[in-house]
């Protein structure tokens, strides 16, 4: 019965992302949008390339994978971009652009010079996860192009202007 209970929480708690990610879609702000495999969806965002998103109910996340390219692990951007994200939890920020630590927590990972961006969901914060991850995603690419322009331009073909 325990397995049943689970599957049926997963159930749920895929349709939730499910749905918050399509109503991005439907309203014009992914395009391309599809699910690839069962919690797995491809979409063009913020770049001419699609992205990689991904829904964990094991362990309670939601991941844009391989988010970003080319950032060597102790490269002084991919400090910048750990000092950036660590500041979402500061409570001088108006709610929207902020993260509730006792709602979600984010995880940057660099594996093999790809950056991954995840929210740990807690409490099956399902929909508020969603919408603070594609709110922070925004904003590293504001930031990025801010402070790194001439990156995203080698990586994603985007103007420097």
């Amino acid at each position: 019965m325990r397995r049943t209970k689970d599957e049926g929480r997963r159930t749920k708690s895929l349709k939730i992302v499910r749905d918050s990610l399509q109503s991005y879609a439907d309203r014009g702000v992914f395009r391309s949008f599809s699910e690839i495999k069962s919690g797995s969806f491809s979409f063009v965002w913020l770049t001419p390339h699609p992205v990689e998103f991904v829904f964990d109910a094991e362990k309670q996340e939601l991941r844009f994978k391989n988010l970003l390219p080319n950032v060597a692990a102790r490269s002084t951007m991919h400090r910048d971009l750990k000092n950036f994200l660590q500041a979402r939890y500061d409570e001088e920020l108006p709610l929207h652009r902020r993260v509730d630590s006792k709602r979600a927590r984010i995880v940057c990972t660099n594996r093999g010079g790809k950056v991954s961006l995840a929210l740990k969901v807690k409490n099956n914060q399902w929909a508020y996860g969603v919408n603070k991850i594609v709110n922070l995603v925004h904003e590293v690419f504001v930031h990025l192009r801010e402070r790194e322009a001439d990156y995203l331009a080698e990586n994603f073909d985007v103007s420097e202007e």
